[in-house]
């Protein structure tokens, strides 16, 4: 029997191993396996890597060769559309919790690719600004509203204190081996 989600250690461990293998690459393309799972094709260099994202469970590098649909469903139509041929600039831990985030491009015309691991989990693409462009699973839970053209705030555990422009930014943690430091 598999294992069901990933802890807070196995996001650590997995976030510093995809900043050494696809940090760099390019997003050559997006393909949907499942409502809830993703693989980002990337490529660059003569190197080739897929990750495959599922929403609430995982994230990592595979080699399998998976059934995928002749026709894209939305949201990975609409991945396409904002990252495909984008570069991935970093990937992260934010904060102490089971959220990646992870970059494509740079300065304005960035975009950030949410994944979160806990829970039912959600995908969410947002611009420089981490203003929403798409999510897999809106919803509405008091301060917490994750729909289309909302800010994507980050919860209290992951919110940064750091002097930026965006108070909704994650803190600036990348899994080097050293442990997160949350400062509230």
């Amino acid at each position: 029997m598999g294992k069901g989600r990933m802890t807070l250690i196995d996001v650590r461990a997995i976030a510093k191993e995809l900043n050494e293998r696809i940090c760099g690459l390019r997003v050559q393309n997006v393909y949907h396996l499942s409502q809830r799972t993703y693989i980002f094709k990337m490529g660059g260099a003569g190197t080739k890597e897929q990750v495959i994202m599922e929403s609430g469970i995982r994230i990592h590098l595979t080699k399998f060769k998976r059934p995928k649909d002749s026709m894209p469903n939305s949201f990975a139509t609409k991945l396409r559309k904002h990252i495909r041929g984008k570069r991935l600039e970093k990937i992260q831990q934010v904060g102490t919790d089971r959220v990646m985030d992870m970059q494509f491009g740079q300065k304005e015309r960035a975009y950030h690719v949410i994944l979160e691991l806990y829970a039912q989990g959600n995908i969410i693409l947002t611009d420089c600004n981490y203003r929403i462009l798409i999510v897999l699973r809106s919803h509405d839970k008091g301060e917490s509203q994750v729909s289309v053209g909302q800010i994507f705030k980050f919860s209290t555990r992951t919110r940064t204190h750091k002097n930026t422009n965006d108070p909704a930014a994650p803190e600036e943690t990348t899994a080097t081996g050293d442990d997160a430091q949350n400062t509230e």
